[in-house]
């Protein structure tokens, strides 16, 4: 819990980290957030609202390969950033993938 708590931008009240979890500095979390082994990566933000649960082994990318604009072929070295949004009282399943969605 403690890395957690250490590495997210903001969390609500009683936060349950009940597996090993990562997540991004751009995390913003909600009150009573429970992981149950998550790995949340990229340079996109991610919200999570209140009373939310995940499953074991999800999975949160907030960016994505610069395949459209870049420099080569099939993707350059750069990424473009995709933001999650997660409302209140969502529950995920186990290994449910999550994938950002363009920004502006």
């Amino acid at each position: 819990r403690l890395i957690v708590k250490l590495r997210v931008a903001q969390t609500g009240n009683n936060l349950h980290v009940n597996r090993f979890s990562i997540v991004s500095r751009k995390t913003y979390l909600g009150n009573n957030v429970n992981f149950n082994g998550i790995r949340i990566s990229g340079i996109g933000k991610v919200v999570i609202g209140s009373n939310f649960h995940s499953g074991m082994g999800c999975l949160m990318i907030s960016q994505n390969h610069n395949y459209d604009s870049g420099d080569a072929i099939p993707y350059d070295d750069t990424y473009i950033p995709k933001d999650i949004l997660i409302g209140d009282n969502v529950w995920i399943g186990d290994r449910v993938i999550i994938l950002g969605r363009a920004v502006g």
